[in-house]
C-alpha cells in the first residue's frame, strides 16, 4: 500500500508541472529584464542615446494647492 494515494500523486504532479511552467516564465522574464537593464546601462555609459527625464513631485503639488 502506497503512503500517497494515486489521486494525491496526480494532484502533486499537476502542481509540479504548473510550478515548472511558472518558473520557466519568470526565468524568461527575468532574463529579458536583465538584458534590457544592461542595454540601458551601456547606452547611458557610452552616451549613445539622449535621456530625457520628466519628474513630477506629487507632494509639492499637493502643498501648492493647499496654500492657494
Amino acid at each position: 500500500m502506497n503512503s500517497i494515494s494515486d489521486r494525491t500523486q496526480e494532484q502533486l504532479l499537476k502542481e509540479l508541472k504548473l510550478l515548472h511552467q511558472l518558473t520557466t516564465i519568470w526565468t524568461q522574464r527575468l532574463t529579458h529584464a536583465k538584458a534590457e537593464i544592461t542595454k540601458f546601462a551601456n547606452d547611458f555609459y557610452n552616451v549613445t542615446k539622449r535621456w530625457y527625464v520628466k519628474v513630477v513631485c506629487k507632494v509639492r503639488q499637493y502643498y501648492r494647492h493647499q496654500f492657494r
